[in-house]
């Protein structure tokens, strides 16, 4: 037994055979071919700690393992780390290391607080993830819908000081090396989620919906790859949200990529029909993206 696989059996259990979903009664097809350690407080905010989840590959893709931030979808509102539990199961499940966070809400923290947390998330493996057997050049981030965004938004803006935030481990860097956005919106919209997330008591602020677009901030040549998955039935964010960072991607020399998942509804990954094909998606990009890590600077 390596001295990682003690640290794990005295600090983590089991996950079982099959995760509920947060927001059903379905259960989907989860194996348990990992370990979790729980709990872990990645930034402090206010008088509180966040925390995550460890979802650690008995089998990993390779050593030390590439790991990746699971951020939950739920308008801003839904901000547990067990939502993305099975996310994070599944892509543990297929060798790749992942961290479900809990973050702020926007009853709690308006535009960037969120993006804050990701970020805070990402420099705390960076600092600790050699504790755990973690490669922290090395990293991906993957969310769903409103999750979609923040990550996507996330991993264009490594270097924007304005949603850095103060969760800890400044030395450290936010950048990541690739991204998986299910469903994503590209910035604002309609949704009430949005005025709420903005803080828009006044009317629409044209100036912080422009600074809160992802297409506003896509740098030529220097993004980490990313893979879209989308429906074309998803009633609740068009797929042509999607097909825009694909093309804001394509015209700014970065790679990016769009699974299309015909006839599923908005929240698939909640689906047991449709996990499967999303995850091992998901799993293939990264083990792919993160093989060969670029530089964290």
């Amino acid at each position: 037994m390596t001295v990682i696989d003690a640290r794990r059996a005295l600090v983590a259990s089991i996950a079982s055979l099959t995760l509920l979903a947060c927001s059903s009664d379905e259960r989907l097809p989860v194996g348990s071919d990992f370990t979790v350690v729980a709990d872990q407080a990645y930034a402090t905010t206010g008088e509180r700690n966040l925390l995550l989840d460890l979802y650690l590959p008995n089998q990993p893709v390779r050593t030390p393992v590439p790991v990746v931030v699971a951020v939950r979808g739920g308008g801003f509102r839904s901000t547990d780390k067990a939502g993305f539990g099975p996310i994070a199961g599944g892509l543990a499940d297929r060798g790749i290391a992942a961290v479900s966070i809990e973050y702020r809400p926007s009853s709690e923290a308006l535009f960037p607080g969120a993006l804050e947390d990701i970020k805070a998330a990402v420099r705390w493996l960076r600092a600790n993830g050699d504790s755990f057997g973690l490669d922290g050049n090395a990293i991906g981030l993957m969310g769903g819908s409103a999750g979609g965004y923040l990550v996507t938004y996330a991993g264009v803006t490594d270097s924007l000081a304005e949603v850095e935030g103060d969760g800890g481990n400044a030395e450290q860097s936010s950048r990541v090396q690739a991204m998986v956005a299910m469903a994503p919106e590209s910035g604002p919209s309609g949704l009430s989620a949005w005025t709420e997330f903005l803080g828009e008591t006044e009317g629409r602020n044209t100036e912080l919906r422009t600074f809160s677009s992802a297409l506003t901030h896509i740098d030529a040549a220097v993004e980490p790859p990313l893979l879209l998955i989308h429906s074309r039935t998803d009633d609740i964010v068009p797929f042509s949200e999607s097909e825009r960072l694909l093309r804001a991607y394509a015209d700014s020399d970065n790679r990016a990529s769009l699974l299309e998942l015909p006839l599923a509804p908005h929240a698939f990954w909640f689906s047991a029909g449709w996990f499967p094909p999303a995850i091992n998606a998901a799993a293939n990009f990264f083990a792919r993206e993160l093989a060969a890590p670029a530089s964290t600077g």
